[in-house]
């Protein structure tokens, strides 16, 4: 027969081993982590120095280009006098003609000024705008006020800050993701209510048997079915990496979002923040954007199986006004919970465990659709591909 000290010593050591490796195990993932950050720092790096080069060896080939062509335009008219030297008419088409490209030059330059000083311009009222916005309280990432503006230039940079300001903080939105074997399906949800900020923490995990490719087709071009938004009222605006998705909401309000894709290898990162202000979308009566600040992030890495898993971190915040419309009565009244006979002190505990509730049964449903939409995708992909065989 064992001794039973011996027994609660083998216990208390195996007790010991697990917590070392579960340390062990979270320094190895967090020094991988930094490891991965680091390369690919050091691959954008890289990257920008090789279009660098590129971009300057291109603009010399155009200067070489632009001064070859200018001298042999000035070779064709150049004429001697008798004597051997340049004859009037020479030197003033000469002069007539570098007047010309002089005024070409200056016009140029003025308009790319003009450009320039109203770019600052939106800039300067941009950052006015956003020192006023107030600050979430326990926020993992600091929020920040979104206007998409009519100039195309000053639209397109936006668009490209908004999502590369996500992209760059994916390890901050996932740090407090938790820790999984990458094989299972799981959501957890946290909701923080006070008298001024409802807080909204959803991280889920998702398996599904797709490529990755597939995945990221279905997160590009059919975000607004996996939103359940009437394809009737939605637009889209393209660029490179970006959507623009803007529609009219069941309530009448205008929302517009944006959704980037971020390639790395063997993983993509997928992130969708919706705006705050669009000069080129509002509704019939001059209404701006709903005020929602709400991020989501997709992490989307390959499986050997050739299956996908899809880790998502969703953060919103819901400002409250103290009466009205945008008051903590009619968020609760929005989800279907009545406060009418609901003791002032018991609201956020009472809000907080339907909201929590009404998340849960959301999962379920949403798990299910996304699985319908993917269906959908794969199928009509696959007779696309058929037809052009």
């Amino acid at each position: 027969m064992l001794d039973d000290g011996n027994v609660e010593d083998d216990i208390d050591l195996r007790l010991v081993m697990e917590a070392v490796n579960k340390v062990l195990h979270r320094r190895q993932y967090f020094r991988e982590k930094q490891r991965s950050h680091r390369r690919r720092k050091r691959d954008d790096i890289r990257r920008l120095r090789s279009q660098v080069d590129e971009l300057e060896a291109l603009a010399e080939n155009l200067r070489a280009a632009a001064q070859a062509k200018r001298k042999c335009s000035t070779d064709r008219m150049c004429s001697l006098d008798d004597d051997g030297g340049l004859s009037w008419r020479t030197i003033a088409a000469t002069f007539r003609q570098e007047t010309r490209s002089t005024l070409a030059e200056y016009t140029e330059l003025v308009e790319v000024l003009r450009r320039h000083r109203g770019l600052l311009t939106r800039m300067q009222m941009w950052v006015e705008q956003n020192d006023v916005v107030p600050v979430v309280p326990r926020s993992i990432i600091r929020w920040q006020q979104v206007t998409l503006s009519n100039d195309p230039v000053t639209r397109k940079l936006t668009k490209e800050w908004a999502t590369q300001q996500m992209y760059h903080n994916t390890g901050a939105a996932f740090q407090a993701f938790p820790m999984s074997t990458g094989c299972d399906d799981f959501t957890t949800f946290d909701l923080s209510i006070n008298d001024k900020w409802v807080n909204a923490v959803e991280f889920s995990q998702y398996i599904w048997d797709a490529p990755m490719e597939l995945v990221v087709h279905m997160l590009r071009h059919h975000m607004q079915e996996l939103s359940k938004i009437d394809p009737s009222s939605v637009s889209f605006e393209w660029t490179e990496n970006t959507v623009v998705l803007q529609t009219t909401l069941p309530d009448g309000d205008a929302a517009t979002a944006v959704v980037a894709h971020f390639h790395e290898a063997e993983r993509c990162v997928v992130v969708m923040r919706h705006l705050q202000s669009d000069d080129a979308f509002r509704d019939e009566d001059g209404t701006p954007l709903r005020d929602s600040r709400s991020l989501v992030w997709f992490d989307l890495r390959r499986l050997g199986t050739g299956q996908t898993v899809a880790r998502v971190a969703n953060l919103t915040s819901i400002h409250l006004k103290p009466s009205g419309q945008g008051s903590i009565d009619a968020f609760a009244a929005s989800m279907g919970l009545d406060l009418t006979n609901v003791a002032d002190g018991e609201v956020p505990h009472v809000l907080r465990q339907y909201g929590l509730k009404k998340a849960r049964e959301s999962d379920i449903e949403m798990r299910s659709h996304i699985l319908v939409v993917l269906e959908r995708v794969r199928a009509k992909l696959t007779v696309g591909c058929g037809r052009q065989h």
